[in-house]
């Protein structure tokens, strides 16, 4: 399997060949990883997370203040409890169910989070364990594991490919690295997993970003790594787990420039023990090869094949993806103005608190209400090549001010533009398997991107970008929602041309990811 579209239509749901699959109860995949005490070098507990910020998902998005004096481990604790953390057990089949800070399809939470930390971390640990290296962050515990020491930092720029790497950014002060153990979602998903993994990663990566500017650190998004490369710093094998996203992060700033550091301290030491390091992977006693689903990461390997290729991206036009009359934008009120109609929690309550809702009530929403949940929607952070290539369709119905339909969200214009005038609810759950909770939300985020026209230009690889760009939006989306007083929750498995039909849309235009929000009967 080479080609996103062909990995698309082979992975799509069709109504008369849907089959229940079988799941192997008896070797259900593990959640967490855990590697054997000879294959890791030390093990570092972290303090509770106690972020002390106030400052709302609105006033984050509108400005990020600069980090001042030297990182803290407690920082670097909070960080990682927003990004990754568990936020309540729940006992049942006589076992442990640990809820997220980020959505993951079917609660099997693939996705492991890695960070590349250089010196400027050596004083943040008052006992002097947080040395550089390579340190795997272990949610169950909320601690790191120390897998490698020594310039891990240095490697994990040149493979994101960083500008001027080989000499290392001046303030970066780490890369993390987003990667996803295969099985543990192919177990119940087959080959279609490769959606939900990108979508799960970009979940998580939405989470990384804001916890990192809420501490005063600039980020970008690196998908354009060096695959390879990626996987021997992890320690990876590439086919049980895979790197999805590298994330540096920076002191202050992201600097426009780039500038020489002094000589890294030392080479990056060996694995103690690599073989051990790759078998931490597996995830169940039992697991299977999946082809399909590699064939196409392998495909977008861009150290052999697509390297440099990062030209900007335009977004689609809604005329090239929707089969549509398209009538004049109407644009959205201030953003400012809309924002400081409400008293908003913080986004560290709003992370927190985050959960997937499914008991939508049919009740009017206010007009400021819905325009404050589309400016969320349209920030200025979300503007890389994935992103941009992701045409955002909402379906609304009991909006104030606004007909029932189906409308395109210009993200850059902060218009809405309307499509159809029929609100697609009740043929879009009956097209989602027939999730008949569908039908009550008040917004329907469907996330539609030109699969063959992504890939025409930037070859297979784009299929990674606009699932984790996808994932990103939905994480935003459930914040948004959270922020308001609503509820969400994302939608993957659908019949793909049914959704297609219902949404009107035209050549190779499809839909990656619905996420339905709106008012909830009660926190659940």
């Amino acid at each position: 399997m080479t080609s996103a579209m062909e990995y698309h239509h082979a992975t799509s749901h069709v109504r008369e060949r849907l089959a229940g699959r079988e799941l192997d109860w008896a070797h259900r995949p593990e959640v967490f990883k855990r590697y054997p005490p000879g294959a890791v070098e030390q093990l570092l507990p972290l303090p509770a997370c106690a972020v002390a910020a106030a400052q709302s998902l609105p006033l984050l998005l509108q400005g990020r203040h600069a980090r001042t004096g030297r990182p803290s481990l407690q920082q670097l604790s909070n960080i990682l409890g927003l990004a990754s953390g568990i936020t309540r057990t729940r006992i049942q089949g006589g076992g442990a169910y640990h809820f997220r800070t980020w959505a993951s399809a079917g609660g099997l939470f693939p996705c492991e989070l890695y960070l590349a930390l250089g010196g400027a971390w050596e004083h943040a640990d008052p006992e002097g364990r947080l040395v550089p290296g390579l340190w795997h962050h272990q949610p169950e515990t909320h601690s790191l594991t120390l897998l490698r020491h020594g310039d891990a930092l240095g490697v994990a720029a040149m493979a994101a490919g960083l500008p001027e790497a080989s000499s290392r950014p001046s303030r970066l002060a780490g890369v993390a690295c987003i990667t996803a153990i295969v099985h543990r979602s192919a177990w119940k998903y087959g080959e279609r997993a490769y959606r939900y993994l990108l979508l799960d990663a970009g979940h998580l990566a939405e989470n990384l970003l804001l916890a990192l500017w809420l501490e005063g650190y600039g980020a970008m998004w690196a998908a354009d790594f060096k695959d390879d490369a990626m996987n021997a710093l992890l320690g990876l094998d590439g086919e049980r787990e895979i790197c999805l996203l590298a994330i540096p992060f920076f002191s202050g700033e992201m600097p426009d420039a780039f500038a020489a550091m002094p000589a890294p301290a030392g080479p990056l030491a060996e694995f103690a023990d690599r073989n051990a390091v790759q078998d931490a992977s597996r995830c169940a006693r039992v697991e299977r090869p999946w082809p399909v689903l590699l064939g196409l990461h392998r495909a977008g390997n861009i150290e052999s094949r697509f390297v440099g290729r990062s030209e900007a991206a335009s977004p689609p036009a809604v005329e090239t993806l929707f089969g549509a009359d398209v009538r004049e934008p109407l644009p959205l009120q201030d953003a400012a103005a809309v924002h400081a109609e409400r008293l908003w929690p913080s986004i560290s309550r709003t992370i927190l608190s985050r959960r997937s809702q499914r008991r939508f009530v049919s009740e009017p929403v206010p007009a400021a209400t819905f325009q404050a949940f589309c400016h969320l929607l349209c920030d200025r952070s979300l503007q890389d090549r994935g992103a941009r290539n992701l045409c955002l369709a909402l379906g609304l119905r009991n909006i104030d001010g606004f007909s029932d339909g189906l409308y395109a969200l210009d993200r850059e214009g902060r218009t809405l533009t309307l499509l159809h005038p029929d609100a697609p609810h009740e043929a879009l759950a009956l097209a989602c398997l027939g999730q008949t909770w569908m039908v009550r939300a008040a917004v329907q985020v469907c996330m539609v991107a030109d699969v063959a026209a992504c890939e025409g230009r930037w070859g297979p690889r784009s299929y990674r970008a606009l699932g984790l760009a996808a994932g990103r939006l939905g994480q935003r989306v459930y914040l948004a929602a959270t922020s308001l007083g609503w509820g969400a929750c994302g939608v993957g498995a659908f019949f793909d041309d049914e959704a297609g039909a219902v949404l009107g849309l035209r050549g190779a235009a499809r839909l990656l990811y619905a996420v339905p929000a709106g008012p909830v009967a009660e926190a659940t």
